[in-house]
């Protein structure tokens, strides 16, 4: 049906894309460029070569709004034309809440940028944050590592801490015992510059006024190793929470080499899962 039927101002179509939907065309135009190659998606993928004579604008009801739309794409597979016309009233009222809803975005980002600069000052002038370098890197982790370094030394002063920028845009944190887990991401989850959308498949990179003058990263990698007198001291702990379940008291050797992977716990996690997740929780 798309290959036949014909376009006109008023066509109602569907998109599947995310932001489209269910639309209406407002315009139809000349294609100056017909018979031409189109790049369709990413770098390197397939191009397709237009057959179409046409370009088209349209409203979608969810008020976004697509300009000079090639043909060959309006009748490709992620488009469908619909039965019926929009006359122009309707065409009209979709038209009228698109400009508003352009004009509420452009609102909305006046606000952000209000908000962001706010922010910096504040930020800027804290005098917390003196002992940090200020400088233009929100994303590759240099910067970001530096001040990582220095907020960690001033929070847990006498803790031993690596912080290494692996690669571009990202940085790992080790240590050993002290401080929980939750405890140092309290303190430098703020330099993530984005974090990863699984109902989009791709990272969305976020910024923010911390990002833009103390540094930030896209990827934080946290890890806390267990000494074995913490294990101990966990093993302990839990398996006088939990009572008898028939074994000797466990050590952090047995903890260490697997061996308590298989131990089950009536009502619970797994010995080895038990003593991990409270090992945790401690504070060396």
């Amino acid at each position: 049906m798309n290959e036949t039927v014909t376009i006109q101002r008023g066509t109602r179509i569907r998109c599947i894309l995310a932001h489209s939907g269910e639309g209406v065309v407002t315009a139809v135009r000349e294609d100056p460029h017909a018979g031409n190659t189109y790049a369709i998606g990413l770098p390197g993928m397939e191009r397709v070569r237009s057959t179409g004579k046409h370009l088209y604008d349209v409203v979608f009801l969810n008020g976004h709004f697509s300009q000079r739309v090639p043909e060959t794409i309006v009748r490709g597979v992620q488009w469908h034309i619909l039965e019926g016309l929009a006359d122009e009233e309707e065409i009209a009222r979709l038209l009228a809440a698109h400009h508003q809803r352009r004009a509420d975005d452009e609102a909305a980002a006046e606000r952000r940028r209000l908000a962001f600069e706010g922010e910096w000052d504040r930020l800027q002038a804290e005098p917390a944050n003196g002992h940090l370098t200020q400088g233009d890197d929100q994303s590759s982790g240099v910067l970001a590592a530096k001040n990582i370094r220095a907020i960690l030394r001033r929070a847990f002063p006498g803790e031993r801490f690596s912080v290494q920028k692996r690669s571009w845009g990202s940085v790992s944190i080790q240590w050993e015992d002290g401080p929980t887990e939750e405890q140092v991401r309290g303190l430098v989850d703020r330099f993530r510059s984005g974090s990863f959308d699984g109902s989009q498949d791709l990272y969305v990179s976020k910024k923010t006024a911390w990002n833009a003058l103390f540094g930030g990263t896209q990827y934080l990698n946290l890890t806390r190793f267990h000494s074995p007198a913490l294990i101990t001291r966990a093993v302990a702990e839990v398996m006088m929470n939990i009572g008898d379940i028939g074994i000797a008291m466990p050590t952090a050797e047995d903890y260490a080499a697997g061996k308590l992977w298989d131990i089950e716990v009536p009502g619970a996690h797994g010995l080895e899962s038990l003593i991990r997740i409270h090992a945790g929780r401690l504070v060396g």
